[in-house]
């Protein structure tokens, strides 16, 4: 029987691409058997850069953007470690509506250059779509799609409450940086309630989202 690897996860946060990009993916590799950590950082050894814990095989870093996480990857390398660098978006071109938008332009474009001399340094690179992987494989070739996961497992996915007869729920759910692309297909999602009375459309995220159903009846959305 060959051992499972050892892996750690450090996530960028944990209030929406933590979860699909690195809490679940890790679950799911545990019921593999492997054996797997997560932490929000990472405690060195001084200035070698080296993770006081290299107990690990393989140590993936979620969007990390900073001199000290470059230097712990190359520490990383020298040592043996598989170094992996998640991406979950194109942040060469985020939109201006988007909240986030302002950490990465003018002054702020550092951090760009420092996740790309992080992705140039990885072993592999996770991104969520093959258009991405496209994008971000003139800074490493080994960048891989890794679609974001769900945890069919965990409680809070299940129903809540039982479906009625014949009833389809079309479902969102998202933060404030995805109302513009939500507001791409309010349209489509007005004319499926119009024509057909058992769909009901289920959002979760912020007020103003929600706000955007306003031609949809009120028992038809919650």
């Amino acid at each position: 029987e060959v051992p499972g690897m050892k892996i750690l996860f450090m996530y960028a946060n944990l209030q929406g691409s933590g979860h699909y990009r690195c809490i679940y993916p890790g679950r799911a590799l545990e019921r593999l058997g492997h054996r797997v950590r997560f932490v929000d950082h990472l405690d060195t050894r001084g200035d070698s850069y080296l993770p006081l814990d290299l107990d690990h095989d393989v140590y993936v870093f979620q969007l990390s953007q900073d001199e000290a996480t470059l230097r712990c990857m190359r520490a990383l390398g020298e040592a043996g470690k598989v170094r992996v660098y998640e991406v979950d978006d194109y942040y060469h071109a985020i939109p201006h509506y988007n909240p986030s938008s302002a950490s990465f332009r003018g002054k702020a474009s550092d951090k760009l250059e420092m996740m790309e001399e992080c992705m140039r340094e990885a072993d592999a690179v996770t991104v969520t779509t093959p258009e991405l992987a496209e994008k971000y494989s003139r800074f490493n070739p080994m960048t891989f799609p890794l679609p974001n996961c769900m945890d069919t497992n965990d409680g809070s996915w299940r129903v809540t409450r039982d479906l009625r007869d014949g009833e389809v729920v079309v479902g969102w759910a998202g933060s404030p940086t995805h109302r513009e692309d939500f507001l791409l297909v309010v349209g489509c999602l007005e004319r499926l309630c119009r024509r057909y009375a058992h769909v009901r459309v289920a959002v979760g995220g912020p007020r103003d989202v929600f706000e955007l159903l306003d031609g949809i009846p009120e028992e038809q959305k919650t």
